[in-house]
């Protein structure tokens, strides 16, 4: 964030000071966000595959992308829309993004289509509110230590009704001895 975060007195209303929040124009054509409000008050928006939650990224595709919007703005020099951003974060499969205003949130959602982050690359640009939220859980299972991802699954199936395995990604396995 910008500067030191200082205290307003209860109700007071503040306006920006830089002109990286107020609402810009690129090439003549004027971007108005809806309201005042909204050129203000960051964006958060989700970069998935196209087909997501049927793919997920890998960390190195969340890079390649997150690299690809770089170069993106390093190519931006001589337009008026200067993107600017609060946080980017790798969520699992998904690239989380907080845009600073609504012509920033314009700007990528203008750019991400545009990108080649790899041959192949399909992507898409979502709200942060629309992204399913994957729930992760952790098991111990001492007596499937040397049996196939899809073995494990299949015995929790077995044992527990209404669960669709075939909806679950085994994230991580860690092979340890037993405890006792």
């Amino acid at each position: 964030m910008d500067g030191a975060a200082r205290a307003e007195p209860a109700g007071a209303v503040t306006m920006p000071t830089t002109e990286a929040s107020l609402p810009r124009e690129d090439a003549g054509k004027a971007v108005k966000p809806a309201s005042f409000r909204d050129a203000l008050c960051e964006v958060k928006l989700g970069i998935v595959p196209e087909n997501y939650p049927a793919t997920v990224w890998s960390t190195d595709e969340l890079r390649a992308i997150q690299n690809a919007i770089l170069r993106a703005i390093r190519g931006n020099k001589d337009s008026a829309i200067k993107p600017i951003f609060d946080g980017c974060t790798f969520r699992p499969g998904w690239l989380s993004i907080i845009c600073r205003d609504a012509v920033t949130a314009e700007w990528i959602r203008a750019t991400v289509p545009k990108i080649a982050p790899w041959k192949g690359a399909k992507m898409k640009v979502v709200a942060d509110r629309e992204t399913p939220r994957p729930i992760i859980l952790v098991g111990f299972f001492p007596e499937l230590d040397s049996s196939r991802n899809e073995d494990a699954l299949l015995l929790l199936q077995g044992q527990n009704e209404g669960l669709k395995i075939m909806d679950w990604r085994v994230l991580n396995r860690l092979h340890k001895s037993p405890l006792w």
